[in-house]
């Protein structure tokens, strides 16, 4: 497995999020149950990102980008169908958390769908705590956030 550190306008990472979007769209029954959502998922350069290559394959990607002066907001976690059940996206994730903290971030946020079981248990599981929606969250009841000091 090879690890990649790029930025949000990376081609690979571009590639994941739109399967990622793909995927979300069939999770919660098409693209107009999502379009409040698209422009809070679109990635530019300031993005740090981590992307998992296998064979010269991007199998799995994560991205951080700053929100407040210590705290990043996690984006774009994503694994590809094929390679699931393998514990990619917890190690995306300890990478984030690793690059965030070399970064000078003390804590990350993240918005997850309150449908998407898998995620939420990954996040908890990881030690992400339920906080209160933030930001653009804020009136969205089918969004659920978690915080996580670093």
């Amino acid at each position: 497995m090879e690890i990649l550190y790029t930025d949000g306008l990376d081609s690979r990472f571009l590639t994941l999020c739109r399967e990622l979007d793909q995927d979300l769209n069939r999770a919660v029954g098409g693209v107009e149950q999502r379009d409040i959502y698209t422009p809070l998922n679109l990635t530019d350069a300031s993005f740090s990102v981590v992307i998992l290559m296998e064979n010269g394959i991007p199998c799995a990607c994560g991205s951080f980008k700053k929100y407040k002066e210590y705290t990043a907001e996690i984006k774009r976690i994503y694994t590809k169908s094929a390679y699931r059940g393998r514990g990619f996206a917890t190690f995306v994730l300890a990478e984030l958390e690793k690059l965030a903290v070399s970064e000078g971030y003390r804590e990350l946020i993240l918005e997850t769908g309150r449908m998407l079981e898998s995620a939420i248990a990954l996040y908890q599981r990881l030690g992400y705590r339920e906080i209160p929606n933030y930001g653009p969250y804020i009136d969205m009841p089918r969004s659920i956030c978690f915080q996580k000091d670093l």
